[in-house]
């Protein structure tokens, strides 16, 4: 018997989530099966149910307390508060502290050693196969184990769920929640929902509008970004009537929005409005693993923090291109590019630590002179990248050593 940990964003919860709380709570999950060839890869079109032999005798929702479209941690907790009504009470609920609901659960695992926990990843279809790498990261401790386990519902997202709303469908958002809902307590989830998304589509217009009317007479200006490695920081500063007028439209967009949904930053030449949960994953995913080496950086004493922001690129013209982006930090507003496409998820994390250098570098304030990313042309470039390359790939081996030797 074991704790059944089972994070997300839930924004909103579907029927697809209700059903496999449900089932873990009551023990009648099914495990996931597929074929693999000889060498150890998923055979396409295997994906199956099967017995599973472990027992829960608790299931805790980690919820994700990053927004999406306007939709809260605490506006999903209302959900589940709902659906808790229909579930058994061995089911607890709770907003993750962390960034990441997966990290979450790995502190629940660290602290508390004698108490065995399943990590849960439902497959509903072939694509999900790229969330078994969860359970990797759970794996490795003696007293957590990961269960693939295999949903019997296709195609119910919790996007659908939020499209229904948008379309201002009640009837097609019914058929993305759990039946045995009262129809008042369909209706109150619909609202509620619907409130929020419309409010952010609402504010996304005015806001468009507020910016045509203000720099409808400028011609926008572009910034040439390198190829790859250290930044080039703009060679001109804004005037002081375009900073004024800046500053104008920054007090109103937070005046506007307000703080409680958006991260808003006045960057000197320009305005950052960014969603907590902008950045949807792809492919892979890379989160547990940047946390992780985040983690020994500064277990090492490294300088990472204020911590970057991270995006995560899939482009196929830059996958095509020889000299193409493989990976790019901007200085002015600390963050992290990372192209993926064709890449294996061991070199995009070793672009990864080699971007965390130059944070390193940004924030000890050695990359402000840098006006190019050709090596050939800056001596001061070169030992910048010297270093990028020696310590960030030291810094890797050494991460992954520790990892696989624990």
């Amino acid at each position: 018997m074991g704790i059944a940990l089972f994070p997300g964003a839930f924004k909103s919860p579907t029927k697809g989530h209700f059903l496999a709380v449900k089932e873990l709570a009551t023990n009648t999950f099914k495990a996931a099966k597929w074929d693999e060839d000889e060498r150890g890869r998923i055979t396409p079109g295997t994906l199956k149910s099967g017995k599973a032999d472990e027992r829960v005798d608790k299931v805790v929702v980690i919820i994700s307390n990053k927004a999406r479209n306007g939709i809260t941690a605490q506006d999903s907790v209302k959900v589940w508060d709902i659906y808790k009504k229909y579930l058994p009470n061995n089911v607890e609920i709770m907003i993750s502290p962390d960034q990441d609901p997966i990290r979450t659960g790995l502190h629940m695992v660290k602290d508390n050693p004698d108490t065995q926990y399943f990590s849960i990843v439902y497959l509903r279809v072939e694509d999900d196969y790229r969330d078994l790498s969860r359970l990797n990261t759970f794996n490795k401790y003696p007293n957590a184990k990961g269960l693939a386990l295999k949903s019997d519902l296709e195609g119910v997202r919790a996007t659908d769920l939020r499209n229904a709303v948008i379309s201002n469908s009640f009837d097609l958002f019914k058929e993305y929640i759990p039946e045995q809902l009262s129809e008042q307590e369909k209706q109150m989830i619909f609202n509620m929902v619907k409130d929020t998304v419309k409010a952010e589509q609402k504010m996304f217009e005015e806001m468009g509008d507020m910016f045509d009317n203000m720099f409808e007479t400028e011609t926008p200006k572009t910034i040439k970004e390198g190829s790859s490695g250290t930044a080039i920081n703009a060679k001109g500063t804004v005037s002081a009537a375009d900073r004024q007028r800046l500053v104008v439209a920054y007090n109103r967009v937070v005046n506007t929005l307000g703080d409680k949904f958006y991260d808003i930053k006045f960057n000197q030449d320009h305005i950052r409005i960014q969603l907590p949960n902008e950045d949807e994953k792809v492919g892979f995913d890379y989160t547990p693993y940047m946390g992780s080496i985040l983690e020994y950086m500064i277990d090492e004493g490294m300088n990472v923090s204020p911590l970057p922001e991270v995006k995560i690129k899939r482009d196929p013209v830059e996958s095509a291109d020889f000299f193409g982006k493989t990976a790019y930090y901007d200085p002015n507003i600390k963050e992290i590019t990372l192209y993926v496409e064709g890449r294996h998820p061991k070199d995009v994390m070793r672009s990864f630590v080699h971007e965390m250098i130059h944070h390193i570098q940004n924030i000890e304030g050695r990359i402000n002179n840098i006006k190019t990313t050709n090596v050939n042309e800056d001596e001061a470039l070169v030992e910048l990248e010297k270093e990028a390359y020696m310590l960030g790939n030291m810094t890797f081996r050494s991460w992954s050593d520790k990892i696989n030797n624990e």
